[in-house]
């Protein structure tokens, strides 16, 4: 994994820099609020750091990020089911919700965690919860 600000293939920690969750190295940490420390030489943290949907905080986050919601566990497995029990296509959902495809197929596959704007309207649409307290 890199440094998603510099570049720097290293030691990385998950920050939080204003609503977004980045892979940082120790000189860009000071752009965000430290969350934990990624082990980079361990790929089984690193692909459970890229697929896993459920946002984990550590026990001692400050008070800050305490009430920060969950996604749902298999967050894109369970919007493609919803999505295909309606007959639609990744293309008309998008459009259905004012979102680019690209945005859905990425939830999808679980390749990228999804802002909490995209999982709220996906929530209206689908009249279901996706994102716990």
């Amino acid at each position: 994994m890199q440094c998603e600000i510099c570049g720097f293939s290293g030691q990385l920690y998950k920050a939080k820099v204003e609503s977004t969750l980045m892979n940082l190295c120790a000189n860009c940490l000071k752009y965000g609020k430290p969350i934990e420390y990624l082990k980079e030489n361990n790929p089984l943290s690193q692909m459970q750091h890229k697929k896993n949907t459920i946002l984990k905080f550590k026990e001692n986050i400050s008070s800050d990020f305490k009430d920060e919601p969950l996604y749902i566990e298999n967050l894109g497995k369970r919007v493609k089911q919803l999505r295909e029990k309606l007959n639609l296509k990744q293309s008309e959902l998008a459009q259905k919700i004012s979102e680019k495809e690209s945005i859905i197929h990425k939830i999808e596959s679980d390749s990228e965690d999804p802002s909490i704007q995209v999982i709220r309207k996906l929530e209206r649409f689908f009249k279901v919860k996706l994102i716990e307290k």
